[in-house]
């Protein structure tokens, strides 16, 4: 919890890290789900949620934790079990995401007065470009959060056991 909310604080060093940090955030709930279980991981993000909305001046960052990149890495491991069928997995997921990016905006916008209006020339397109970016990028994240969970399970959670019954 504490390596997570690090990474959210990181944001006070380089605002781009606004948009990177909560999805790293929330990757590191996988480690505590696969150990001790979902539970655990969801109080988890309740604790790093609620700090990083008190500690961070960056609230974008914190909102999208709480929003998606919080829960989603533990969703996304509920769905494979659940969900066999590809296609209707990732449907979901993306529909999962763009509501919760959604959501995430608006509560950005009206509640702690973040401004996007910085398109520049390109105006409304602009802003229709970066959600089919941030789609793609998604897409991407879904993917490598899947090699993630199955590198962790093959090969570094035996390592790691080791390492930590030796001590």
């Amino acid at each position: 919890a504490s390596l997570a909310l690090v990474l959210m604080l990181l944001t006070y060093v380089n605002p781009f890290l606004t948009y990177t940090s909560p999805p790293f955030a929330g990757v590191l709930l996988i480690l505590i789900m696969l150990e001790v279980g979902i539970g655990w991981a969801f109080g988890t993000y309740t604790a790093i949620g609620l700090l990083a909305l008190f500690l961070l001046s960056d609230k974008e960052a914190a909102v999208m934790f709480i929003a998606f990149f919080g829960y989603y890495p533990m969703l996304r491991a509920k769905f494979e079990f659940i969900i066999k069928n590809k296609i209707i997995r990732y449907i979901l997921e993306l529909l999962i995401y763009n509501l919760s990016m959604a959501v995430s905006v608006v509560v950005s916008m009206f509640v702690f007065a973040v401004d996007y209006d910085d398109f520049g020339d390109l105006g409304k397109i602009g802003f229709v470009i970066l959600i089919l970016l941030m789609n793609v990028i998604f897409v991407l994240y879904d993917f490598l959060l899947s090699k993630l969970i199955l590198a962790y399970r093959l090969s570094w959670q035996k390592k790691l056991r080791r390492i930590f019954q030796k001590k």
